[in-house]
């Protein structure tokens, strides 16, 4: 068995994460910091004394079954609050996304993205699409004069849209006017049987690619006229009287999509005062999961 030295020790193992929690023992009875280590390298200071590792700490017995752990660099997380002795976290501002700057948290999952041969940051964003669907006979123009208005309606008009990073999209409830769609009246049809509802859920679905496209561009994949034929045409959109399978919309959407993975090939996304981002483009991504 080995004689006791200052320093740090591996106090337990989690045989289940591979976490590794340390200790520094002063003395064989005097315990003035802790730290975990993730399996992923990731080093966390649980707690440390005031007056740093030389201070009074907290009891505890040194055991000669600790492995003796090699002191890390004093710049190192090792023996610091992750970011430094003087790291204080930045909290999210209030206010759009786009005009923030980063939090060191989200610096560093940006940076843990990036391509090491390439020296520079991944260049991504994280869209945020708020789809709005509201209930039968509900109708945000009409109804909001009169403050009869429904929830849904509050919380589309509460949801981000500086069209940077954030997008809102109202989709009327079904039996009342929806002029994007071609229901230009009142229907008792929609009330009673909910006709239109599958219109509403394919325009919805559309504008996911235009949150994308514009997002990197500026301007949307589809026109307004584009979006009423394929949410109305039976023939060159979406429309179906029976359903004799996917083909049509698997067809119609991996179109789309190829579409707008060309449009924003090699396109920086752009920040909330027009610039382009640094970096390269690495990959565009299809705005819904699987492939078509």
């Amino acid at each position: 068995m080995s004689a006791f030295q200052p320093g740090w020790y591996e106090l337990d193992f989690n045989a289940t994460t591979r976490d590794v929690r340390c200790g520094y023992f002063k003395s064989a009875t005097t315990l003035t910091a802790e730290c975990l280590v993730q399996s992923s390298g990731h080093q966390t200071l649980l707690w440390l004394d005031s007056s740093g590792l030389n201070g009074n700490g907290r009891p505890s017995v040194w055991s000669p079954h600790f492995r003796r752990l090699t002191p890390a660099a004093t710049t190192d997380w090792w023996n610091e609050p992750p970011g430094g002795a003087t790291f204080r976290p930045l909290l999210p501002i209030a206010g759009p996304r786009a005009t923030r700057a980063p939090t060191p948290r989200e610096f560093c999952q940006r940076v843990g993205t990036a391509a090491a041969n390439e020296g520079t940051l991944s260049c991504t964003r994280e869209i945020h699409v708020g789809l709005f669907f509201d209930g039968t006979n509900n109708n945000m123009v009409r109804d909001m004069p009169t403050n009869s208005h429904s929830n849904i309606v509050a919380l589309h008009n509460v949801h981000v849209n500086d069209r940077v990073e954030g997008f809102r999209y109202y989709m009327p409830g079904v039996g009342t006017k929806f002029p994007q769609i071609g229901e230009n009246s009142e229907s008792g049809g929609g009330k009673a049987f909910a006709s239109g509802g599958e219109a509403r859920i394919h325009w919805a679905m559309l504008q996911v690619f235009n949150a994308l496209h514009r997002s990197v561009t500026d301007d949307d994949l589809l026109d307004e006229q584009e979006m009423l034929t394929l949410t109305t045409s039976a023939m060159h959109g979406l429309r179906t009287s029976w359903r004799l399978g996917d083909g049509k919309m698997i067809g119609i959407f991996g179109g789309l999509q190829n579409r707008l993975l060309k449009a924003i090939e090699g396109i920086l996304p752009m920040d909330s005062q027009g610039n382009r981002h640094e970096g390269r483009q690495r990959h565009a991504r299809s705005p819904f999961p699987g492939d078509f």
